[in-house]
């Protein structure tokens, strides 16, 4: 199925970003979008609202009809608004945060389309008081010490950006598990909305 409308969602994806009279997205592409869907993952915090998932996640952080959320395919065809930081969460980390809750509020009805994700390269205890409690809806998953070097994929693809900083700034991650696109540091959360909304309005697979 994917294979059949890639082509359709790929024109669309250009027309949209793509227009004669220059550049209107505010994201950066990323050359040649990598492919982060298996990274390994450790579920450290779930969100109490503001997310599809809850009611298929008991209270052991376990899928009732399915194995432990252990990666990012697991979030089934969801965009996901997604920082990748260490478990201190500082102004900026805060900012990023309530920017991405304040991005999926915007898209109104298509909210369900949506999932916030924290990836935590780190080894520091992640709790309540990090951000995700102030900034619920998040989720705080941790990637496994084996599967930590596949970050450096982002870097070897290369992006269209300053900032050579897979930490700076927010990622958005299509519903197959490509990260497409790069927002900068100190994002602006309506820009971030309209290159959202353009890719929900077209897309097929999310």
């Amino acid at each position: 199925m994917l294979v059949c409308i890639s082509p359709v969602i790929a024109s669309s994806f250009a027309y949209y970003f793509f227009r004669p009279e220059g550049r209107i997205n505010y994201g950066a592409l990323v050359d040649n979008p990598v492919n982060l869907s298996d990274l390994n993952l450790k579920l450290e915090l779930k969100p109490k609202a503001e997310s599809f998932f809850l009611e298929l996640v008991d209270s052991n952080n376990t899928f009732v009809k399915k194995n432990n959320l252990n990666s990012l395919s697991d979030f089934r065809g969801r965009w996901l608004l997604v920082r990748i930081g260490n478990a201190s969460c500082n102004a900026i980390c805060e900012k990023e945060l309530y920017i991405m809750r304040q991005v999926r509020l915007m898209t109104g009805k298509n909210r369900s389309r949506i999932e916030r994700v924290w990836l935590i390269p780190d080894d520091e205890i992640l709790s309540s008081e990090n951000g995700l409690e102030r900034f619920d809806g998040t989720w705080g998953l941790r990637i496994i010490n084996s599967d930590k070097n596949n970050l450096d994929l982002l870097k070897s693809k290369g992006f269209k950006t300053s900032s050579d900083s897979i930490k700076e700034g927010l990622w958005l991650v299509d519903p197959r598990g490509l990260f497409i696109m790069k927002f900068p540091p100190d994002p602006d959360p309506k820009r971030i909305y309209k290159d959202l909304s353009r890719l929900l309005k077209v897309s097929r697979i999310g």
